[in-house]
């Protein structure tokens, strides 16, 4: 019985290594088990329990808490709920992250023999404590205490395993997913790359450094695409779906802000994420949050406002990723850009649609977006230039890329760009008509 063999007293070092040897194996086993195919069958003979649910009961049994006999008469999710709380008493004898990892793999296939049971419009209305306490609000802590520990054996976790330990960490929370998304990509993520000594590591993971930041960087980056399409925005209200806009706004600035503060070999293979979440991102505003706005622009017109101005610095570093695959010659980055500007192109010409839509276009201005490179620098597009400064103001940004482009060279070729202005639209000069797809 796993669940004690942390009283097993040993004589010498050797009664450990074979206590431990012994729960691996087990856990090996019912690893092997619960991701069996044929496990959820039905059984043959109507008078006999399926596969699943002698597997369960023998989980359940362990746990002291059901009673052979009684198998049979108890409700599947009571039965599945009580598997997985063994398996969840033996996660805290585990000794080493790759059998953690192990461990939490199991509650997760275990968790789905139920996947009805606990479900949203339930836990909203739980306490944090009751919350906390689901299967899911377990999955998640169990997650963020991996991430967390200082494991012997760190070097060990392979980035699929890294991915999957965030993926779950955030995914399977049981609060606001979105706010810990943004608490990834604005604080936890770039205290992970910080090697200063006086920096504040409140909110760090052990296991996220610089070695790890990439896959993790990418498992945030899937998790908040996966949160949106998830979310039931036309069952929101009007406010709310704003709000959420919003958030999801924030988070994916602070994931494309994150590129251009990294080393250079990080940097490269981290841009090749961060294009390829973009993609991903512009389609989804593109297709799902655009249409919403639009739906409630009146009442929340300066809001949504707000929210493409907010957009559009996503944009813009995605443009200067674009840009940058140019002077580096980097292959896998290359191989996204034309889809990048294309989509790029249809989230502008689509900010359009709505502006028109709603008699708004004053608050919109097609501009010139200069050459950049992916530490905000203005860089010429035929000869690549070394990186002149990290960080430009606001005011500089807003003066160079607003506004129609004047007459005389560009450093370099130049992308469109709109710029929102949550000015009247009372005495505002004709703006240039919507930007038509042309080839890049």
């Amino acid at each position: 019985q796993l669940s004690h063999a942390p009283r097993v007293v040993a004589v010498d070092s050797s009664d450990v290594s074979v206590v431990e040897l012994c729960i691996d194996r087990l856990l090996h086993i019912v690893s092997i088990v619960l991701s069996w195919d044929g496990l959820q069958a039905d059984s043959d003979h109507t008078n006999k329990p399926s596969s699943l649910t002698l597997v369960l009961g023998a989980l359940a049994r362990q746990g002291h808490r059901t009673h052979a006999d009684e198998i049979s008469s108890i409700v599947p999710s009571v039965l599945v709920r009580r598997a997985f709380d063994y398996l969840h008493s033996v996660a805290q004898t585990v000794a080493t992250s790759i059998r953690a990892i192990d461990v939490l793999r199991m509650l997760v296939a275990v968790r789905s023999f139920a996947p009805s049971c606990e479900p949203v419009d339930e836990i909203m209305g739980m306490t944090n404590e009751q919350r906390n306490a689901t299967m899911d609000g377990r999955i998640s802590e169990m997650a963020r205490c991996v991430l967390d520990a200082k494991w012997d054996n760190a070097q060990e976790l392979r980035p699929a395993d890294l991915e999957l330990l965030v993926g779950l960490h955030v995914m399977r929370c049981p609060h606001n997913r979105l706010d810990l998304a943004y608490t990834y990509a604005a604080h936890i993520l770039p205290q992970s790359i910080d090697t200063r000594s006086d920096v504040d590591d409140s909110v760090a993971l052990a296991t996220l450094k610089p070695a790890t930041f990439a896959s993790a960087y990418k498992a945030v980056s899937q998790a908040l695409a996966t949160i949106i399409q998830d979310s039931q925005l036309a069952s929101m209200g009007s406010s709310d779906m704003v709000q959420f806009s919003g958030r999801v706004v924030d988070t994916w600035v602070e994931l494309t802000r994150i590129t251009q503060t990294l080393s250079t070999p990080l940097q490269r293979t981290v841009l090749v994420v961060a294009l390829r979440s973009g993609l991903t991102m512009t389609d989804l505003f593109t297709k799902t949050i655009l249409p919403i706005l639009d739906s409630c622009f009146f009442t929340h017109r300066d809001n949504i406002i707000a929210v493409l101005e907010r957009m559009r610095k996503a944009t813009r570093i995605l443009q200067s990723i674009c840009n940058h695959s140019k002077a580096s010659q980097d292959t896998k980055l290359q191989s996204a850009v034309p889809q990048t500007k294309r989509k790029l192109e249809q989230l502008i010409f689509q900010v359009y649609v709505l502006m028109g839509n709603n008699d708004s276009m004053g608050a919109v201005t097609l501009g010139r977006l200069k050459h950049r490179g992916v530490r905000g620098e203005v860089v010429s597009s035929q000869i690549p230039r070394g990186y002149e400064s990290e960080d430009e103001s606001e005011e500089a940004e807003e003066e160079e890329e607003g506004g129609e482009a004047e007459g005389g060279e560009a450093e370099g070729e130049e992308e469109e760009d709109v710029r929102m202005e949550s000015a009247s639209d009372d005495n505002v000069p004709d703006q240039p008509p919507p930007p038509t797809k042309r080839n890049r």
